[in-house]
């Protein structure tokens, strides 16, 4: 699924309503029903309801829902926000389709803001003053409307985009001018500012409802990102060859551990191996060669006498390298990085120590290549690239590092975004806080290792990876609670989501079934 710029979307209805053909007042009333529907299906045991609808078409599409909702029996009371003059002219067509019974309360300026103490408390409220349509931030009075809207402990749903919330910049500088929703019900295709952690608070729960615009125009349209969605990873994941041997699945090493963190090189060599790759070697103090095999005698082991790693040429026997996982930092161990940075043209995959390495000795980027796969943490990031203002800088900022060095970039957040030479900008829709535990990211660094084995391109693996160790997650979370479960577990949920693809069924990846409050909602 791709997600589109402000101008694309709007291209797409004009489009639309040109080549369906449809009227902009039923394209209107065709996603407000939508909307309607899905309140209706969620929230039937609400019997209140309190429109703020401004006079643009986001506000025609809260009319349409008041005017469906009253026709099903629900109180609806509709407050018409005249922050400015100009109607729209489906806003005024729907306003007067408002049957008699909705009480409408206009608010012309700030001294009419004090109507919202009628307000019930136990009303959901349905924000249709803005959608996504606007410029600049809010002022004036409205500013105060949105900050009046907010201190109100009412449940609220925002249609379009919560007011005030610019769909592709940073709304950062103006947050207390932003509706808080609880959900948000979306047209079409999702917006960018949805995927930036700086706009959790403001977005809440969001899905994507369809309203019919035309798909060819949109399948032309260049996008601001790919959502990895179920459909993507059917494209991308491939058959293996029943009458294949090991061989054919690649070799990894794993290179990583140090004293107190010899738990991470461990970790990815597990996620390696359950990748699929066909063979997985790690590298290990001869001390701990005991410990390794316990845990797993499916890979083989290079020993050696030093607690650190400080001889990459180990490395050079292989098909792809992972390094980094509990790698330390210690000065031989950085040195030998170094060299191995120098002369590597094999798939390799970095993180963790790795990463800290680099980030301090920032010239040797210069010696990375579109083989290369990096995975900070945001912590990890800010070393790497130095700080951003806000979100969407930050994605910038890593785009411009992927150009500038040629290589890829997995940031590892909520809805993890995949950046590469090209400027790709990937979003991963799974995963949730049972990750948000130490250990996850080394499994995810081994998972790569290993799809880069089996000679899947840089961009690929990242996608299969990320999607799966966040699915896993998810299945997890489910199986073992979100509190208990380990990370040594997740490769229970890597097996059952491999099984599932492996069957055809790519159902946990779906952008319009999500959780609120532990309720699913589909």
């Amino acid at each position: 699924m791709k997600v589109l710029s402000i101008e694309d979307i709007r291209k797409a209805d004009a489009y639309t309503m040109a080549n369906e053909p449809i009227t902009s007042i039923d394209l209107m009333e065709r996603a407000a029903t939508n909307c309607f529907a899905f309140i209706l299906k969620h929230f039937f045991d609400n019997d209140d309801f309190v429109i703020f609808a401004g006079p643009g078409n986001n506000g025609g599409d809260g009319l349409v829902i008041a005017r469906r909702l009253a026709s099903v029996g629900y109180r609806v009371k509709v407050f018409i926000c005249e922050f400015s003059k100009s109607y729209s002219e489906d806003c005024l067509i729907n306003l007067k389709r408002l049957p008699k019974d909705v009480e409408i309360i206009k608010l012309k300026n700030k001294d009419d803001i004090f109507h919202l103490s009628k307000i019930n408390e136990k009303s959901i409220i349905i924000d249709a003053l803005l959608g996504s349509g606007i410029t600049r931030p809010p002022d004036n009075w409205l500013a105060d409307l949105i900050k009046s809207i907010n201190s109100l402990s009412n449940f609220k749903i925002a249609i379009d985009m919560p007011s005030g919330l610019f769909s592709d910049k940073s709304s950062k500088a103006h947050f207390d001018r932003v509706i808080a929703a609880d959900i948000t019900l979306t047209f079409e295709v999702p917006r960018l500012a949805f995927f930036m952690p700086e706009n959790y608070p403001y977005i809440g729960v969001w899905t994507v409802l369809p309203i019919g615009l035309d798909y060819d125009f949109i399948d032309k349209c260049n996008p601001l990102a790919i959502i990895i969605d179920g459909e993507l990873i059917k494209q991308k994941l491939k058959k293996r060859e029943p009458k294949a041997y090991k061989n054919l699945f690649g070799h990894v090493c794993i290179a990583g551990g140090s004293p107190g963190k010899y738990g991470a090189a461990l970790l990815s060599t597990i996620g390696a191996l359950k990748s699929g790759a066909g063979l997985v070697t790690s590298i290990v103090p001869r001390d701990l060669i005991s410990v390794y095999l316990s845990r797993v005698p499916e890979a083989l082991t290079v020993l050696i006498d030093n607690p650190f790693v400080n001889d990459f040429s180990l490395i050079n026997d292989y098909d792809v390298a992972c390094i980094g996982p509990g790698l330390g930092n210690d000065p031989a161990t950085a040195q030998a990085f170094h060299n191995y940075l120098i002369d590597c043209k094999k798939p390799t995959v970095l993180d963790a120590d790795a990463l800290n390495i680099l980030s301090q000795n920032i010239e040797w980027c210069e010696l990375l290549n579109e083989n290369f796969i990096l995975t900070p943490h945001p912590g990890e990031l800010k070393r790497l690239l130095g700080t951003w203002r806000d979100d969407f800088e930050k994605i910038d900022k890593a785009k411009d590092f992927c150009n500038t060095y040629n290589c890829n970039l997995i940031i590892k957040e909520h809805n993890t975004k995949i950046i590469n030479p090209q400027g790709d900008l990937f979003i991963n829709i799974t995963g949730n806080d049972t990750l948000s535990k130490g250990g996850s990211g080394d499994i995810l660094a081994g998972l790569l290792a290993g799809l880069l084995a089996q000679k899947y391109s840089p961009t690929d693996a990242s996608i299969i990876a990320v999607c799966l160790h966040g699915a896993a997650g998810e299945w997890c979370g489910k199986r073992y609670s979100h509190h208990a479960t380990s990370i040594s577990q997740l490769t229970d949920g890597i097996e059952n989501i491999f099984l599932n693809w492996e069957q055809n069924d790519f159902s946990m990846i779906s952008i319009n079934t999500f959780t609120y409050e532990g309720y699913l909602i589909i």
